[in-house]
């Protein structure tokens, strides 16, 4: 949830994130619009979830680009305690 709300945040302020508007403003009508492309079209994710372990300590993820729209990309984790 934290990756979706930041992903689909309306950027204010200076570009990226920053001390005094963070991610920007959440757009919640985006985060439910990602949601909802990714479930019309599985066999091309819009949101990948995934764990690393001290078995499997890296992933790659394809995707295709158009060459023309921006790419943008989210990486978020939890800490542990």
């Amino acid at each position: 949830l934290k990756a979706l709300l930041i992903h689909t945040a309306d950027d204010v302020g200076r570009p990226g994130p920053d001390y005094q508007y963070g991610w920007g403003y959440l757009n919640v009508r985006a985060a439910a619009d990602l949601v909802l492309a990714h479930k019309a079209s599985l066999a091309s994710p819009k949101l990948i979830e995934d764990t690393l372990t001290n078995a499997a300590k890296t992933r790659t993820h394809t995707f295709t680009w158009d060459g023309v729209t921006p790419i943008r990309v989210t990486l978020a984790w939890t800490d542990p305690a």
